[in-house]
């Protein structure tokens, strides 16, 4: 939970001692949607062909630039391998590139 939500959470909870159960229930029925909107959006990572697999990673690198081939795997739910393998394709044909190094280096679409 971020700052801003903390102070929500906190402020929620104390009008929820002052007898406004409505309010703290408000705020907890917004953090659980946030955290399946987010889900949905995972779930929508998880195509079933290689030109799909491949929009996907574009699309996962572009939201977050640092991913690890671990990480884009378990999103994809298909094995480090196969991440590797559609990384190498979209870097032979000029999509991405890796700046930096490989621990501390993160990919850029081109």
């Amino acid at each position: 939970m971020d700052k801003l939500n903390q102070k929500e959470y906190h402020q929620a909870l104390g009008a929820a001692d002052r007898g406004d159960i409505a309010a703290f229930l408000k705020f907890m029925l917004r953090m659980i949607m946030a955290a399946v909107d987010e889900l949905v959006d995972e779930i929508t990572y998880a195509p079933k062909n290689v030109q799909e697999r491949e929009n996907a990673l574009l699309k996962m690198l572009s939201d977050d630039p640092k991913l690890t081939v671990a990480e884009m795997a378990e999103v994809l739910n298909v094995s480090e391998r196969t991440v590797k393998r559609h990384i190498s394709s979209l870097t032979e044909n000029g999509k991405i590139r890796r700046v930096g190094s490989d621990k501390t280096g993160r990919w850029e679409i081109v």
